[in-house]
């Protein structure tokens, strides 16, 4: 997730089947650019998720979940507000 980081606010999010998603709302990076965690847009919700959660693929991140679970992630997310 270490190149062209400036471009990756509203990149496509896609399940391993390539199925958007969700978009990446914004990085968490540490103050060398590493970025530790993704906030991703899943229809009206908003999820933090560790970077580790995600591969880049061309102009889009893919991530193992599925949609329900990047729903039920961003659920649990509000719900602990």
């Amino acid at each position: 997730l270490e190149e062209n980081l400036e471009e990756i606010p509203g990149m496509p999010i896609t399940d391993p089947r390539g199925k958007v998603i969700g978009y990446v709302h914004e990085l968490r990076q540490t103050g060398r650019g590493v970025v530790q965690a993704v906030t991703v847009e899943v229809g009206n919700r908003v999820a933090t998720l560790p970077a580790a959660s995600f591969a880049g693929s061309g102009d889009v991140l893919v991530t193992g979940m599925t949609k329900g679970q990047l729903k039920k992630a961003a659920e649990q997310r509000d719900a602990g507000e």
